[in-house]
């Protein structure tokens, strides 16, 4: 006697605010395929805005989560001509000769969103103290790769084009 009183009731509900209850069909069918499209959006935009490194993204949050990654991010200038390159001395290993640039540095005030990212720093001694070199968990890749493609708490590049010229002599 309850359960048919339930029945009654909810149908009459149903036909109150759905009318005759043959719109109840189209409204479902639009409501699944609002959720569909809200999840498609979330993914493209979600892939736009890791795409830059989209795939080692993928694959360190779902293949390699909890392993460590060691991580060195650096600017290099590549300054050529007839397929010579100039190359100049490493300052810490002095028989080496390599390319102008160097690893970028992180601010103190960055202390936070690396802490956030599980970021460990490789410091081999005082000069590399806030270098971009050290090692994070796979999964935080992408909030690691966040923070450093907004250019927030670390060094920028000032230098956006050099002239050029074609009479390198080296």
């Amino acid at each position: 006697m309850f359960g048919s009183g339930c029945r009654t009731w909810h149908s009459s509900v149903m036909k109150t605010l759905c009318g005759s209850g043959k719109e109840y069909v189209p409204m479902f069918e639009a409501l699944i395929v609002g959720i569909v499209s809200a999840l498609f959006i979330a993914a493209l935009s979600a892939s736009f805005r890791h795409r830059h490194y989209i795939r080692p993204a993928v694959r360190c949050t779902l293949f390699c989560r909890n392993s460590k990654l060691r991580v060195s991010i650096a600017a290099i200038l590549k300054l050529c001509s007839n397929n010579r390159y100039v190359l100049i001395r490493n300052h810490h290993r002095p028989e080496v000769f390599g390319p102008i640039g160097g690893v970028y540095e992180y601010y103190p005030s960055a202390s936070d969103q690396l802490d956030q990212c599980g970021f460990i720093p490789q410091v081999r001694d005082q000069d590399m103290k806030n270098d971009l070199r050290g090692f994070l968990k796979a999964k935080y890749l992408p909030s690691f790769m966040r923070w450093f493609l907004s250019g927030k708490n670390r060094e920028v590049e000032h230098l956006t084009s050099i002239p050029c010229r074609t009479n390198l002599t080296c």
